[in-house]
């Protein structure tokens, strides 16, 4: 289901990952994985930019992630990039970036 969210030339450079995801394989192999924690991602800040047939969605979030094994809850404070295309039939991911903050937050 969340593969069918992305076009089919789309690039997925993951929170939790270091090897970008080029392929639908590729990209649902990572979520495959990723939805076992149960994610519920809040946006904390969020700008939007709407062009012909493209759009952006850039800010902050926090994904919260359940250990499956431990029900322990780990709050995960990232940064976002998402672009996406209009085709085949509506909007698309084509470009999905997202990397925990670099610095500490409070």
């Amino acid at each position: 289901t969340v593969t069918n969210l992305f076009t089919p030339d789309a690039v997925l450079l993951a929170t939790v990952s270091n090897t970008p995801r080029t392929t639908a394989a590729g990209i649902k192999d990572y979520f495959v994985s990723f939805l076992r924690n149960s994610p519920v991602g809040t946006i904390d800040t969020s700008t939007t930019s709407l062009g012909c047939n493209i759009a952006s969605r850039v800010g902050t979030w926090t994904v919260a992630l359940t250990n499956p094994t431990t029900n322990t809850v780990t709050n995960v404070k990232a940064r976002y990039s998402f672009i996406y295309k209009y085709g085949q039939g509506g909007w698309k991911i084509y470009h999905l970036h997202s990397s925990m903050m670099p610095e500490p937050t409070t």
